[in-house]
């Protein structure tokens, strides 16, 4: 049976999830650890990239096993923490509500599927997704097939479709695939390099998404 309904994919670090702050800081503890100089700053652009490639374009200069390296200590610091990041304010209640209404959901995430797991089945939020994507297991953004493959199995046959992020890494995603690009200002890149990316709906907060998407269905 085809998905007819409007599809809203989001990303999830810095878009539902409260989480950039520890994730860069992650990054940076993890290129000390390797002896390598990082700042939160650059770290923060490179949020939403799957991790290999995020490594790459850190290190240009440095080797595939530097990557490697890096990737691993990554994934044993982040793992290793406290606590897992929780949901924005209002998450919760904005996915109740599409899904209640009708919309189908899903996440297109530079995490890895081990790390995605986690962090539904932490937040309490896993049961509202109909269909994810991680990086480890496609195409990292912004190339389209992530998109490409959660409308193929949802069998979502038309538009409108949304994707929901806080970086260029994610309104690039939406245009490369032919989709309705939105961009909110609660995560890891700034309001002038989201500008520059050409979102349909730039947002500084989860309920403004809601109303954008409202009005365009």
């Amino acid at each position: 049976m085809k998905h007819n309904a409007p599809l809203v994919i989001f990303d999830w670090d810095g878009t539902l999830v409260d989480s950039i702050g520890i994730i860069s800081q992650t990054l940076v503890d993890s290129a000390t650890t390797l002896g390598a100089s990082l700042t939160l700053n650059s770290a923060k652009q490179v949020i939403g990239l799957g991790l290999p490639q995020a490594a790459q374009a850190l290190f240009p200069k440095q080797s595939l096993g530097f990557h490697q390296q890096f990737v691993a200590q990554y994934k044993a610091l982040f793992v290793g923490t406290a606590c897992e990041p929780m949901p924005f304010p209002g998450a919760m209640a904005l996915l109740q509500e599409l899904h209640v209404q009708g919309f189908g959901l899903a996440i297109a995430t530079g995490k890895a599927r081990f790390g995605l797991d986690r962090a539904l089945r932490v937040s309490g939020l896993q049961d509202f997704f109909t269909s994810t994507r991680c990086a480890d297991e496609t195409k990292s953004k912004p190339h389209p097939l992530m998109i490409y493959e959660i409308l193929a199995e949802m069998n979502h046959s038309q538009q409108p479709v949304f994707m929901v992020g806080d970086t260029t890494h994610d309104l690039f995603l939406a245009h490369n695939a032919g989709v309705t690009a939105v961009a909110i200002t609660t995560g890891a890149h700034s309001k002038q390099q989201l500008q520059l990316a050409n979102p349909h709906c730039l947002c500084e907060n989860l309920d403004q998404v809601a109303r954008f998407i409202h009005r365009s269905v």
